[in-house]
C-alpha cells in the first residue's frame, strides 16, 4: 500500500516541495519503512552510523557505498547540498546518536556519558539549524512599507470613487431607455449613499 507525500512531509517536518524532490530522486512511496530506509541510506554516507542503526523498532538501514558527490561542469567532484537537505541530514544524525545512547544505557556501557554528550550536541546543532532556517524564511518574505501601502490604498479608493461618480451617466440609458434622466437621478442617489457609507469607515 503506497503512502502519500503529505504523510512523509508531516512525519519528517519537511516542506512538500522537498518531499517531491526526494521522490524525483528515487525515494519509494511503497511504505513509510521503505521511504525511511531509502532516506537513511542516502544520508548516512555523509555521517558515521553504527552498523545496527535502525530507523524505528523494526526496519534496519545499512550504510550505502554510493557517493554523494556530483561532478560539476569541469568534471570536479563537488557536494551539492541545499539548506533543507543539511537540516534533513542533521535529523538523521540526531536519531543515530539517540539510538547509540539508548543502546549504551540498555547494555550498561561505560560510554553512556560520552554518547549522551554526542546526542545532546547533535540536538543543539539541529535546533540552531532550524532557527537559522526560520530566520532565512522570514528574511525572504516580501514586505511593503506602511507608507507605500497607504498610498496604494488611497489610489485604489480614488479610482473606485471616480468610477462611482461616472456610474450614473455610463449606465443610465441601458437601465431605462425610455427615460434615462430618471435613471440618472436614481443611480446618482445610490452613488451618494455608497460614498457616505464608505466615508464612515475611513
Amino acid at each position: 500500500m503506497s503512502i502519500s507525500q503529505k504523510i512523509l512531509a508531516e512525519r519528517w517536518e519537511l516542506s512538500p516541495g522537498r518531499i517531491s524532490q526526494l521522490v524525483s530522486e528515487g525515494m519509494p512511496l511503497d511504505s513509510i519503512e521503505e521511504a525511511e530506509k531509502w532516506r537513511a541510506q542516502r544520508h548516512l554516507s555523509t555521517g558515521i552510523p553504527p552498523s545496527d542503526y535502525k530507523l524505528d523498532g523494526s526496519s534496519q538501514a545499512e550504510a550505502p557505498a554510493e557517493s554523494t558527490e556530483v561532478p560539476d561542469d569541469k568534471g570536479n567532484g563537488t557536494v551539492l547540498e541545499t539548506f533543507d537537505s543539511i537540516i534533513e541530514r542533521q535529523r538523521i544524525l540526531v536519531q543515530i546518536s539517540r539510538n547509540q545512547y539508548i543502546k549504551s544505557v540498555k547494555s550498561g556501557s561505560p560510554q553512556q556519558s560520552r554518547l549522551y554528550a554526542s546526542y545532546d550536541k547533535t540536538v543543539n546543532t539541529l535546533t540552531k539549524l532550524k532557527a537559522e532556517a526560520d530566520r532565512l524564511a522570514l528574511m525572504n518574505r516580501e514586505y511593503i512599507r506602511a507608507a507605500d501601502s497607504a498610498d496604494a490604498m488611497r489610489k485604489l479608493a480614488g479610482d473606485f470613487v471616480n468610477r462611482l461618480d461616472k456610474l450614473a451617466l455610463d449606465v443610465a440609458e441601458a437601465c431605462n431607455p425610455d427615460n434615462p434622466a430618471k435613471a440618472v437621478k436614481v443611480l446618482e442617489a445610490w452613488a451618494l449613499r455608497v460614498r457616505a457609507d464608505l466615508s464612515k469607515d475611513e
